[in-house]
């Protein structure tokens, strides 16, 4: 099971794309996050040991740090006594991580999701706090605080369409300042005019170039439009066994102890299409039926499709944000998706083609020897 808890409703930012619905100051009661954890925990059995993770989200979550380090001793003493082996995770905007929270986190060995969009145009452009005023300089503050100390972690820059024209630059800039690997997020829920889509499309060309310039200066780096359409070509598409499980094996709670079937859905807690149940009485049946029938991906246009099998058109979340239903994939996430699987068989034709030894170890050799 992998169980998000939305600590809070509250947050430091008021980013322009933002799904997570209305800032309140409200956090989740205690007796919430015992009957959540107690909820994700039911199903396991001691037979063997098992794994869940139990992710922090907001708002941001560190505006509760008193709430989320004790949900976390919780977890771990509520998992041992059913012989599981949990994992943490936490996705933070950066703003309040100072060096006392982020030692707390790296000793816990959290995985760490940071926000940073790029350089201080792009990210500046989408991640203010309330009176309009940038954040990027006090999230590169706290990068410093994590970068170099062996923390597990990715780096998420939101892609939109007032930032888009500082893609490649900021994917380089975090390259060389920060060892993480780069998750690029597009905002699905944005308007995509034809200038943007132009944009975005120049922006995967030069990062595609970087990528494999940094291949061949024996400096790899891991990006995910690029590794993860790479590993579908590798493997014919994807797998059943990588896909999410929104709803089913993923599930997301509210502050109020509502259940959804992802983190990404929760919005303002109001949503009754895609509300689950609740941590007291666990997944509506019928609820959970509606949902699994509408899964997937019923759009015509992507029967015959050469890319289908790698393409993304099966995640409910993504879905939902593009087209408003979780079973059917929208226009923009085709145009990214094909625009991914170029930009990434580009850059492995090359490589390939050259033999590149980073390139050969990474995706055919890192488990032999």
């Amino acid at each position: 099971m992998h169980l998000t808890l939305c600590l809070t409703e509250n947050c430091t930012l008021r980013c322009a794309y933002c799904y997570a619905g209305p800032k309140r100051p409200v956090a989740m009661p205690r007796d919430t996050v015992l009957a959540a954890l107690d909820f994700a925990l039911e199903g396991e059995r001691p037979r063997e040991p098992q794994k869940c993770t139990v992710g922090f989200f907001g708002g941001e979550p560190l505006l509760e740090w008193d709430l989320l380090r004790w949900a976390y001793s919780q977890a771990l003493e509520k998992a041992k006594a059913k012989d599981v082996s949990p994992l943490f995770t936490i996705t933070t905007n950066l703003t309040l991580l100072s060096q006392e929270k982020a030692d707390w986190l790296i000793a816990n060995n959290f995985h760490l999701g940071m926000s940073l969009d790029g350089t201080a145009a792009a990210h500046d452009a989408i991640r203010v706090y309330p009176d309009g005023t940038g954040s990027h300089a006090d999230c590169v503050r706290a990068m410093r605080r994590i970068a170099g100390r062996g923390a597990s972690g990715k780096i998420i820059c939101v892609v939109h369409p007032r930032n888009v024209a500082w893609l490649a630059e900021s994917v380089e800039w975090i390259a060389s300042e920060f060892g993480f690997d780069i998750g690029l997020n597009p905002d699905f829920t944005a308007s995509w005019d034809d200038t943007a889509l132009a944009t975005l499309a120049e922006q995967y060309a030069r990062i595609g170039e970087f990528y494999v310039k940094r291949f061949r200066d024996g400096h790899p780096l891991r990006i995910n439009v690029i590794d993860g359409k790479i590993i579908t070509h590798l493997k014919s598409g994807f797998e059943d066994c990588d896909k999410c499980r929104m709803g089913d094996r993923e599930i997301a709670v509210s502050v109020r102890g509502n259940l959804y079937p992802c983190s990404r859905l929760v919005g303002g807690d109001d949503n009754p299409d895609l509300l689950l149940g609740d941590v007291w009485k666990g997944v509506d049946p019928a609820a959970f039926m509606r949902l699994m029938a509408r899964r997937g991906n019923a759009n015509p246009s992507c029967a015959g499709c050469p890319v289908a099998r790698r393409c993304m058109n099966w995640c409910g979340c993504v879905n939902y944000m593009d087209s408003g239903d979780v079973g059917t994939a929208g226009g923009f996430t085709c145009f990214q998706e094909k625009l991914a699987i170029e930009t990434a068989d580009r850059c492995a034709d090359t490589l390939w083609d050259e033999r590149n030894p980073a390139f050969l170890k990474r995706f055919f050799f890192k488990n032999r020897g």
